[in-house]
């Protein structure tokens, strides 16, 4: 038995550029003020990333608070998090810059192989292109928010597939030598931005620690994604904070904090009282982008621009699947081998559209059997009969009918396929051993239930009778 698979394959590129994860050409409006400052989605997206040697230069590793070190570049993120039993790894960011956090942990003396967890804020180049890099220098188990694996399979450098060892949800816990970080999904950037908090211990006081998912909004905001920074800036606000962290340093002001760190002060890292500055910022941001997005034309919906339900019924464009194509080809393969041990039969089903859906030709049918199959359920769909009906009205005028651009193919055997009054598909038979029409009846009745009956052969009708009758000449006598 043959089957014959239609099978489309999309490529997807690599996700490993700043303009593919951040987006380039950011445009100066709108503009708002917070805190006295003013920012536009093009300052914003410059001091997020700097400059290209930003991205990759290391900055003096540090300790943030309790177990959680900064082992990032200048504006790139990544976080160590030492527990006894491993250490934690958050973000990895772009492939060229493991090397510089494999040194980032070595020089504050933790071992680069002792990292057993990678986890991630979102899916960008720029936070987790690195993930298959560090899973091979280390073994640790890659961990990602499931609405985040879609971007994340994507993103693939040097041809590497990106690891993904266990798929979490919004909630979820991840415990490793007595430190529990939670996961929170904050979607908007990406689909499955994920917002981690732990606590750590410092000076003898539990601080809750924030490490933000980015808030920036992309240049069109659509209904989803609009519902989707609406839950996030809620979720943000309610997190309990002590220490606000991002996955850009320019996010919680690191460059500024850092050199109060460990000058007889209090540590510049706690800092409750902006742990949602950038998320004023960002909804700030947002609030303004959907204002000026409204006096421009509202984004196309997908109801907008198609058929209603009501046309799309009537215009047959629901499509069988392949597992009821599948058990109609097996009904009628069944009939056929009861008819005739040896019976076989060409079964074609195709979608409203004419594509193949299943098609198979057992051992031993003829080539012309399938070709007759297929030929018999185009007619069928297109004229949306049983290729009988249209032998029994045309008859013997086969051949002229055939000749016409329609090319329909007058022999029985083919069936539309309606289920509800709507016509998803069509079958055709060829070569089956106890008759194709009696093959497709019984396979369309045992699968989808009572079928109109087959039609009895109707009494030919010569070409002749069907043709026009040619206007009388005065010669004849004609009126």
């Amino acid at each position: 038995m043959r089957v014959m698979l239609l099978v489309v394959v999309i490529a997807l590129g690599p996700i490993t550029g700043t303009s593919q994860a951040q987006g380039q050409g950011q445009p100066e409006h709108p503009a708002v003020t917070v805190r006295g400052k003013t920012y536009t989605p093009k300052s914003i997206l410059a001091r997020n990333m700097g400059t290209q040697e930003d991205q990759t230069t290391q900055f003096p590793p540090h300790k943030v608070i309790g177990n959680v070190y900064y082992v990032g570049t200048r504006t790139l993120s990544s976080f160590l998090i030492v527990t006894p039993q491993g250490n934690i790894l958050l973000n990895s960011t772009y492939e060229r810059n493991v090397p510089v956090i494999q040194k980032s942990v070595a020089d504050l003396g933790f071992k680069f192989s002792d990292i057993k967890m990678l986890l991630g804020n979102h899916a960008h180049g720029d936070h987790q292109e690195g993930d298959a890099l560090v899973k091979l220098l280390t073994g640790a188990e890659v961990i990602a928010m499931a609405e985040d694996v879609p971007g994340l399979q994507a993103m693939k450098p040097g041809g590497k597939d990106h690891p993904i060892d266990k798929v979490i949800h919004d909630g979820d816990r991840v415990t490793l030598g007595g430190t529990t970080l939670v996961a929170h999904l904050t979607a908007g950037h990406t689909p499955g931005c994920t917002t981690w908090t732990m606590a750590a211990q410092e000076g003898g006081r539990t601080h809750n620690v924030v490490f933000h998912c980015s808030l920036r909004g992309p240049g069109m905001l659509t209904p989803t994604v609009v519902d989707r920074f609406n839950r996030s800036f809620k979720v943000v606000r309610e997190l309990p904070c002590d220490v606000p962290l991002g996955d850009h340093p320019a996010q919680y002001d690191m460059l500024e904090k850092y050199p109060h760190l460990g000058k007889g002060s209090a540590n510049p890292f706690i800092d409750a009282a902006n742990c949602n500055l950038e998320t004023d910022i960002q909804e700030a941001m947002f609030r303004a982008a959907l204002e000026e997005q409204g006096q421009a034309t509202p984004p196309t919906t997908l109801a907008q621009v198609t058929m209603s339900t009501e046309a799309t019924k009537r215009a047959h464009l629901q499509e069988i699947n392949v597992d009821t194509a599948m058990k109609l080809v097996n009904a009628c393969l069944e009939y056929s081998k009861a008819a005739n041990s040896n019976g076989g039969a060409s079964v074609v089903v195709v979608g409203p559209s004419g594509n193949i859906v299943v098609a198979i030709r057992t051992d031993g049918q003829s080539p012309n059997n399938f070709d007759s199959a297929y030929q018999k359920a185009k007619t069928a769909l297109y004229m949306r009969q049983p290729t009988r009906v249209l032998v029994n009205r045309w008859g013997s005028a086969e051949p002229a009918i055939a000749r016409a651009p329609l090319n329909m193919y007058l022999v029985e055997g083919g069936y539309p396929i309606i289920v509800e009054d709507m016509m998803i598909g069509a079958m055709g038979v060829g070569g089956a051993s106890g008759g194709d029409e009696q093959c497709g009846h019984t396979a369309l009745t045992k699968v989808l239930g009572v079928q109109p009956p087959i039609q009895p052969p109707a009494r030919p009708t010569s070409a002749a009778a069907l043709a026009p009758t040619p206007a009388a000449s005065p010669e004849s006598g004609g009126r």
